[in-house]
């Protein structure tokens, strides 16, 4: 059982300079936590490749800061183009630490077993930070003839630059950090 509260400040702005042009800035905090899977206690064994995957009950949420920048331009007949900006700065990050070999003893953890095996558990530590462009795309058809002016589509392009400093082991450039892709795009079509 545990409990903690947490209070996310923010900050939103919107500025509209032309007619159909939107421009939005913000700061705002999260806070992301570990899954179940993650804190409840649980080893799995592979005794073929010598490794130990133990969830760590004492795994703690991951905090953000976000700063977003959006310009948003709205034309007829039912459009719109975007571009925005972004960066997040995670603290306690949660990365997949596989760095530890498993000692000899009684007090090992493991109650002398699996000495030598690699250890791979998550922890808290250092800082990642992601930084990204996105623009987008989205139009109704209208023009179109008949049945076809109920098209509209979509097109969505992003770029993200991530690394991290997971207490000392610096990791950097594009797609360094777990989960996060370089680069993604979208379109899509509907009636």
């Amino acid at each position: 059982e545990g409990r903690y509260r947490v209070v996310l400040p923010g900050v939103h702005l919107r500025y509209e300079p032309l007619p159909n042009l939107v421009t939005r800035a913000s700061w705002s905090t999260g806070v992301g936590r570990p899954g179940f899977g993650s804190i409840i206690p649980n080893d799995q064994v592979n005794d073929d490749t010598m490794r130990v995957t133990s969830s760590n009950p004492n795994l703690g949420p991951q905090r953000a800061d976000n700063y977003d920048l959006t310009a948003e331009y709205y034309f007829r007949p039912q459009g719109m183009i975007s571009v925005g900006a972004f960066r997040k700065d995670i603290r306690d990050y949660i990365y997949t630490d596989s760095s530890q070999i498993i000692g000899n003893g009684q007090d090992n953890g493991f109650d002398g077993l699996y000495a030598g095996y690699t250890l791979t558990t998550q922890r808290n530590g250092g800082s990642a930070r992601i930084d990204g462009l996105e623009f987008s795309y989205q139009q109704q058809f209208t023009f179109l003839p008949g049945l076809l002016k109920g098209l509209s589509g979509m097109i969505n392009y992003t770029v993200l630059d991530t690394h991290g400093n997971y207490g000392g082991t610096t990791r950097r450039g594009s797609g360094q950090i777990a989960g996060f892709v370089p680069r993604t795009a979208n379109a899509s079509l509907s009636w």
